[in-house]
């Protein structure tokens, strides 16, 4: 994974990683929902569907992940 602390983003840092996904593949994805402290390698996530951005009157959505919770 790594940490941006200076993105155009308003959830700083953002925070961009490789996950494996379970049936096979891998994905490069951005965490969500996060404390940027706790994030580690190999930490289970799952996928969320998330605003990406907006832009000229419209809502892009797209997935990414977030820890999952106890």
């Amino acid at each position: 994974f790594s940490m941006d602390e200076r993105a155009r983003v308003l959830d700083l840092p953002s925070i961009m990683c490789v996950v494996d996904l379970e049936g096979g593949g891998r994905i490069f994805t951005q965490m969500t929902d996060r404390d940027p402290h706790e994030v580690k390698v190999d930490m289970p996530v799952e996928p969320t569907f998330r605003n990406l951005h907006d832009g000229m009157g419209f809502h892009n959505y797209f997935w990414k992940v977030r820890p999952v919770r106890c």
